[in-house]
């Protein structure tokens, strides 16, 4: 293969991995726009077949609302008990887009 044609073999695949770059961290940028980190306390520990979820909650002085975050599915050694304080970053125009910090 000649120099040039594996020149513009790069130049081309570079080119797309930073076009396809900047577009996911524009997303994610969209996507983390307008969220809240807060800290809620874990109130519950679940143990199922597939593994353990977190239960935490906390609530909003301000407005007394009081949010319930479930967190995705814990595979390996738990480290959070009841008690514990777990950060949360969540939308608070749609309280049910949140993730939990774990």
């Amino acid at each position: 293969m000649s120099l040039p044609v594996l020149l513009f073999g790069f130049v081309v695949i570079g080119g797309l991995a930073l076009y396809y770059l900047s577009i996911a961290l524009f997303s994610l940028r969209e996507t983390t726009k307008g969220t809240r980190r807060v800290v809620a306390t874990v109130k519950e520990v679940q143990v199922w077949v597939d593994g353990w979820y977190l239960i935490a909650v906390w609530t909003d002085i301000l407005t007394g609302q009081r949010y319930t975050f479930r967190s995705h599915r814990i595979e390996l050694r738990l480290k959070q008990r009841v008690g514990d304080s777990v950060c949360v970053d969540f939308d608070p125009s749609h309280p049910e887009r949140y993730h939990m910090k774990l």
